[in-house]
């Protein structure tokens, strides 16, 4: 969605799991959290995104890192209604719909062709997996996940 979206020039990756300088998903390993200071000054208070699709960890990410700027990442293939607000850190992904006067939180997931239908709000930290749907004025907790039907198939 970054890449597509075409409106942001991804730098690196922060992972504290993986080696200094080694390429991950086409782009160079930069340092992991604890550079993040450093980097945001080396690179010119760039923003950050958290590709972390846990939502507990996503929120302790965030809140060990608080004080950056973390625009909304929305793919150019998802449907966003009217009157739709999305914060911070909020990720939409390719054939997501968010219907009208809908609320979706900070470093939220709304996933691929997942649905959130009209006057509904995902609070802080939910996700909705992959082909989700709701009804019109719902409700979703904080660090609340709305699952999908089928995860994984053997035929």
């Amino acid at each position: 969605a970054i890449e597509k979206g075409g409106y942001y020039n991804i730098v690196g990756l922060i992972d504290d799991f993986a080696e200094v300088g080694i390429i991950k998903h086409g782009y160079q390993i930069l340092g992991g959290q604890r550079e993040i200071p450093e980097l945001y000054r080396q690179y010119g208070e760039p923003f950050i995104f958290i590709a972390v699709g846990d939502n507990t960890s996503r929120k302790r990410i965030y809140s060990e890192n608080e004080g950056y700027g973390y625009p909304p990442i929305i793919h150019p293939t998802a449907s966003i209604g009217k009157g739709t607000r999305i914060m911070a850190g909020a990720f939409i992904a390719a054939g997501a719909v968010v219907n009208s006067n809908s609320i979706v939180g900070k470093f939220t997931i709304v996933n691929t062709c997942a649905s959130l239908d009209h006057d509904s709000k995902l609070m802080d930290f939910a996700s909705m997996n992959p082909q989700s749907a709701t009804g019109g004025r719902v409700f979703i907790g904080e660090k609340t996940t709305i699952g999908m039907e089928i995860g994984r198939a053997h035929v």
